[in-house]
C-alpha cells in the first residue's frame, strides 16, 4: 500500500467509527485569508557571503470540525504563495494539511492524526494543536541541520490509543508513519530522503498511594534513499515513591541501541541510569530534574566508547498577573541527532525559553522573549549553541482582522564554522476572517 492509500485506510477506520455520533454533530467552520510581507537579512542561512531578501507570501486557512458526543474530526488545509523580490525563480507554493480524527470511549481515546507540510523553509513546523502545553513538540518539528531553500516534503501520520485504567494508571500506544521527500535536486549534495515506521508506548501504575512504576520506549525503522538504513531502540523504566501528591523521587534506566544495516562497526548501544525528583507545584507549573551517567558502548573494537555524568530535566512555570504573563519552559536530556539533514549520532541538550506578554489594551498585546540551545554532539567533538531573541506585537483592528509584528533575532555558533549563521527576521502579518466560525447544528 502506498502512502496515500494507507492515509485514507487510517481515515476511513476514524470516520467510521465517528459515524455513529454524526447526527448530534456540530459543524464548525474557520476561514481567514492571510497576507504577509518578510524581510531577512541572510535569506539562506550561511555563514559567509549572507544574502537579504523581501518575502511576500499570500494564503488562505481552512479550518473543519465535526464535532460529536464522543468522537470528533478535524480538516486543515493552508496553502500560500510565496514571492521572492530578489530571487523569484524561488517563487513556490507552501502546503500545510492535517487531519485529525478522535473516538472516545469509556476510558479510552482512539486518535488519528496526520500532518503534511511542503515548503523551501527548512525552519517550518507543523502546526501544534496542543498550544496550552508548551512542553509537547509538534507532530513535524524544525530541521535545525538544513541550510539554504531547497522545497522539500514532509508528512506524519500517527494512531494512538490511550487508556485510564486507574486515578493515576494509564497506558498510551502508538504507531507512526512519516517520510521526508527533497524536491529540489542539488547536485554534489546527499539527498537526506527517508521514510519510518515508529511503534511506541508509555504506561503508569501506582500499586500503593506510595509506589509507582512507569514504563516508555519506542523502536523506530527508517530506510534511507541514499544514507544507510538502521533502527533504533529506545527503552526506559522509572521507580516512584510519592511524599505527597505533589512531590515525588524516582530510580530509572534508560537503555538506547542503534543498528545501521551491513555496518556493524558504527552500532552502538547507551546506558543510563538516573535518579531525581518531580514537583508538582500546581495545574500550570511543574519540575523534573534527573541526574545520571551514560555510557555510549561502540560494537567495533577501534572506536572510543563515550561517557560521562548527563542532566535528564523538564521545567515548565507560568506566572499570571493582572495584564501580564510570564512564561519559562526548559528541559535537557539526549537523543540521537539523525532524523534531519545531518546523522550527528548522540546529542547531550540543554535548552531555555522564557517569554513575557502583556496585554496593553482589549485589543493590543504585546510580548518579548529569548531562548538558548545547548547542543553537545559528542561523537563530532562539536557544541552548538543556539541564542534566539525578539519582540511581537498583536492587534485587533477589527472584529475581522489581526494585524502581527513580529521581530525575531537567530545566532547559531558552532564549532564546525561553516554551520554557523546570524539572522534577522521582521514580518508583518495581516489575517482577515470571521470573528468566530461558521457553525452548524445536526
Amino acid at each position: 500500500m502506498n502512502r496515500n492509500g494507507l492515509l485514507v485506510a487510517l481515515i476511513l477506520t476514524i470516520m467510521g467509527l465517528f459515524s455513529n455520533n454524526l447526527y448530534a454533530a456540530q459543524v464548525l467552520f474557520s476561514p481567514e485569508l492571510r497576507l504577509s510581507e518578510e524581510y531577512t537579512d541572510n535569506l539562506f542561512l550561511t555563514y559567509q557571503d549572507t544574502e537579504a531578501d523581501f518575502i511576500t507570501t499570500a494564503g488562505l486557512g481552512l479550518d473543519l470540525q465535526i464535532l460529536g458526543q464522543t468522537s470528533g474530526l478535524e480538516l486543515i488545509y493552508n496553502p500560500s504563495y510565496s514571492a521572492f523580490t530578489d530571487n523569484p525563480d524561488m517563487d513556490y507554493w507552501r502546503y500545510y494539511a492535517r487531519g485529525r480524527a478522535w473516538k472516545d470511549f469509556k476510558r479510552t481515546r482512539l486518535e488519528l492524526v496526520n500532518d503534511y507540510l511542503e515548503t523551501e523553509d527548512p525552519r517550518d513546523p507543523s502546526e501544534d494543536f496542543t498550544p496550552d502545553d508548551l512542553t509537547a513538540a509538534p507532530l513535524i518539528d524544525l530541521d535545525l541541520t538544513s541550510r539554504g531553500r531547497n522545497r522539500y516534503r514532509r508528512n506524519a501520520t500517527t494512531l494512538s490509543l490511550t487508556n485510564q485504567f486507574g486515578a493515576n494508571d494509564s497506558i498510551y500506544l502508538a504507531m507512526q508513519h512519516g517520510y521526508r521527500e527533497n524536491l529540489d535536486i542539488v547536485i554534489g549534495e546527499p539527498v537526506s530522503d527517508y521514510t519510518f515506521w515508529q511503534p511506541s508506548g508509555e504506561a503508569g501504575y501506582w500499586a500503593t498511594r506510595r509506589l509507582g512504576v512507569e514504563l516508555e520506549g519506542y523502536y523506530s525503522v527508517r530506510d534511507y534513499e541514499y544514507f544507510t538504513d538502521r533502527n533504533e531502540l529506545n527503552a526506559a523504566i522509572r521507580f516512584l515513591y510519592a511524599f505527597n501528591s505533589a512531590l515525588s523521587s524516582f530510580v530509572e534506566g534508560r537503555y538506547t541501541y542503534l543498528d545501521y544495516a551491513g555496518s556493524r562497526n558504527s552500532d552502538y548501544e547507551i546506558y543510563s541510569p538516573l535518579a531525581g525528583f518531580r514537583y508538582q507545584f500546581e495545574q500550570e507549573a511543574n519540575i523534573s530534574v534527573a541526574v545520571g551517567y551514560y555510557i555510549q558502548d561502540y560494537k567495533a573494537p577501534y572506536r572510543e566508547n563515550e561517557e560521562g555524568l548527563h542532566v535528564d530535566s523538564e521545567i515548565y512555570k507560568r506566572w499570571r498577573f493582572s495584564q501580564n504573563h510570564i512564561t519559562l519552559v526548559g528541559g535537557s536530556g539526549y537523543e540521537i541527532e539523525d532524523m534531519g539533514t545531518q546523522d550527528l549520532g548522540l546529542n547531550l541538550y540543554y535548552t531555555m525559553r522564557m517569554e513575557i506578554d502583556h496585554d496593553f489594551s482589549r485589543r493590543v498585546t504585546g510580548s518579548i522573549f529569548g531562548g538558548y540551545l545547548h547542543d553537545d554532539y559528542v561523537n563530532e567533538n562539536r557544541i552548538d549553541k543556539t541564542i534566539t531573541a525578539g519582540a511581537q506585537l498583536s492587534c485587533q483592528a477589527f472584529s475581522w482582522m489581526n494585524i502581527d509584528l513580529r521581530y525575531e533575532y537567530t545566532d547559531l555558533i558552532s564549532d564546525a564554522e561553516l554551520e554557523q549563521y546570524t539572522e534577522n527576521s521582521v514580518i508583518l502579518i495581516f489575517t482577515l476572517g470571521p470573528a468566530i466560525p461558521y457553525r452548524w447544528s445536526q
